[in-house]
């Protein structure tokens, strides 16, 4: 199952080139999969993610169980799993900065050096 973790690494842009290389009289079938995948983005979502394909996210660390630092610095809670989850169905890298206090966060994204505050409705 080794080539499995290997393919799980692969974003699927280039899963997709290797298929077309490869493969070119199959059915594009991770073509189709990505597709099914962004079709609920609008176009200038999509576009946007094209250009931006990692972001940058800021949390409240003191916000349990929603948005949390455990003690090793790993970011945890509901908020990292929707994050996690969103980043492999978009094939998008995300990123979560530490140290920050909410009102740092929040000046931040104000003047654009974090991307996304998925705490924030």
């Amino acid at each position: 199952m080794i080539i499995n973790k290997g393919f799980k690494k692969l974003p699927i842009d280039k899963i997709i080139k290797l298929e077309n290389k490869w493969l070119p009289s199959e059915p594009a079938f991770f073509e189709m999969l990505r597709t099914s995948l962004v079709s609920t983005l609008t176009q200038k979502e999509q576009d946007y993610l094209a250009k931006h394909p990692s972001l940058l996210v800021g949390i409240d660390p003191k916000r349990a169980p929603f948005e949390l630092f455990e003690k090793i610095g790993i970011h945890s809670g509901i908020s990292a799993e929707y994050l996690s989850i969103i980043a492999k169905k978009l094939s998008i890298n995300i990123q979560v900065e530490s140290g920050n206090t909410w009102t740092q966060v929040l000046e931040k994204v104000k003047v654009e050096k974090l991307d996304l505050l998925p705490g924030v409705a």
